[in-house]
């Protein structure tokens, strides 16, 4: 997470006190923050926060993955998932170790990053959350406000929901898995701050479900007021993946839609029109499959209309989907 030209992470880990040699044998676990400022190789701790009881349940630090960061604060949505207690092999997932507990409740925790201190607000319903949208201040009401993804709904472990997403799962199981990603929905919490502690109520945006992976125009718009999200989507649940790119206004819950039958898009990336004013002034680019021809090319939307403007390919092989990626200036330092 990148913000100010400072490079924000997160750590979940254990401290082993004196005499503990097994990590998870006599150690604490908990949170590390640290950043890296615009020019630096050295990395910072912001917090360390051990045991995170105010949050959790018997002081188990909660699943974090891709996570938000204001000017003044880093925001983490603390769903009652808790990593295995367990050593996991390099390159294996454990997905029956994780842990649930869905009376501990969900929690947004605002780390403060010129102090390092923290403070929790409980949700009044749990909200799991792998991909954040954004996060800002709003001066008006003196809040932070933070868009996510709700992955699943607020009863489901999240040890059941992860074994889902394995390749074997979704090969057997691609109707029931499409069903559970057709489910995912974004949401804004609002976190007051002049009210540490109180229950806050989590608020669909919009009408829209099925929404996963999204992205925004980052390079301006990340940790700032902001009105454009894009994203994957599951419009017809019957197709087992993701069959769409969707661009959702966050302030009217207004929004377009991309799809062609039996082409399946990957994470959709926001690159600016260097001469545009408005914020969704550009392109979104992603590679796409065509399982009708079994290939794959590059998709080029525009990005304020989410119409064609071209495609590129196909490509010497299939592009199996990936995680995340990024779109970088040629000229950029």
């Amino acid at each position: 997470m990148e913000i100010d030209g400072t490079v924000l992470h997160h750590l979940v880990r254990g401290v082993v006190h004196e005499g503990g040699e097994n990590p998870t044998q006599g150690s604490t676990q908990g949170y590390t923050v640290t950043a890296i400022k615009k020019g630096s190789r050295k990395r910072e701790i912001i917090a360390t926060i051990d045991a995170p009881k105010d949050s959790s349940w018997q002081g188990k630090p909660s699943f974090q993955h891709q996570v938000s960061a204001t000017s003044e604060y880093y925001v983490m949505l603390e769903a009652p998932c808790y990593y295995p207690n367990e050593k996991t092999p390099v390159g294996e997932v454990a997905w029956d170790s994780w842990k649930w507990n869905g009376l501990a409740g969900t929690h947004v925790r605002l780390v403060d990053r010129q102090t390092g201190k923290s403070q929790t607000w409980p949700l009044s319903h749990n909200l799991f959350s792998i991909h954040h949208i954004n996060a800002f201040r709003d001066p008006d009401s003196n809040s932070i406000v933070l868009d996510t993804i709700q992955l699943f709904p607020s009863m489901v472990p999240c040890s059941m929901a992860f074994k889902q997403t394995s390749m074997s799962s979704m090969l057997k199981n691609w109707r029931l898995t499409g069903l559970g990603f057709s489910m995912a929905k974004p949401m804004r919490i609002r976190i007051p701050l002049d009210s540490p502690g109180s229950t806050i109520e989590p608020v669909q945006i919009g009408q829209l479900s099925g929404l996963e992976f999204p992205t925004i125009r980052y390079d301006d718009m990340n940790g700032k007021p902001y009105q454009y999200v894009y994203a994957m989507q599951v419009l017809h649940a019957a197709s087992g993946y993701y069959d769409a790119l969707v661009k959702l206004d966050v302030n009217s819950g207004n929004h377009t839609t991309w799809t062609r039958e039996g082409h399946y898009p990957n994470e959709p990336i926001f690159v600016p029109d260097p001469k545009g004013k408005l914020e969704d002034d550009g392109v979104v680019i992603t590679n796409v499959l065509d399982t009708l021809k079994n290939q794959s090319y590059l998709l080029v939307l525009n990005a304020s209309t989410m119409t064609e403007i071209a495609t590129a390919g196909p490509t010497p092989h299939v592009i199996p989907h990936g995680y995340h990626g990024r779109y970088y200036n040629r000229h950029a330092n």
